[in-house]
């Protein structure tokens, strides 16, 4: 399906891919695939991409090459542990990225991300909010960070909401 996307969305803003297979075995996102969707795609501001198996080089490069990219939707999808927030070289515009229900996401990942965020500030200058997985309900390294208030950032659970 991605494939034949590609082929097909040079004006698309918003794309949506769920697979939501009953079997647990995910189908896994192929990096010449996500090259052609990269350099067809540039059009793309909001992008889902649920339930699939992805890598964090593959991540970086959409982070990178989609220039118009606010939202990012990778809910139920494994295969990286959160080294492509941190290993960009360009400003992204990404404001929200939503990462409920990824397994392979690690809290040194995002702790990584999260210093990143705070030094260097202008590779993601409208980024506001996280939505991470439950099984970091308990992030104790939010205050191990020295977070002040004079971030605003909102980092979100299933239910609950922290404002930096």
């Amino acid at each position: 399906m991605l494939q034949l996307m590609a082929e097909h969305c040079r004006s698309m803003k918003r794309f949506v891919y769920i697979d939501e297979r009953v079997t647990g075995k995910r189908r896994i996102a192929k990096h010449s695939t996500l090259l052609e969707f990269v350099n067809n795609c540039g059009q793309i501001e909001s992008l889902t991409l649920g339930g699939i198996k992805i890598a964090d080089s593959d991540l970086a490069l959409i982070l990178q090459n989609f220039t118009r990219l606010t939202t990012l939707d990778l809910s139920g999808s494994i295969g990286f542990i959160g080294s492509f927030l941190s290993n960009v070289d360009a400003q992204v515009p990404l404001a929200i990225l939503v990462l409920r229900e990824c397994t392979s996401i690690s809290q040194h990942g995002l702790n990584h991300f999260l210093i990143h965020l705070l030094q260097h500030d202008n590779h993601y200058p409208n980024f506001m909010r996280i939505v991470v997985p439950e099984k970091l309900q308990h992030w104790e390294s939010l205050t191990l960070l020295g977070l002040g208030g004079n971030v605003d950032i909102q980092i979100a659970f299933t239910e609950s909401t922290v404002r930096w």
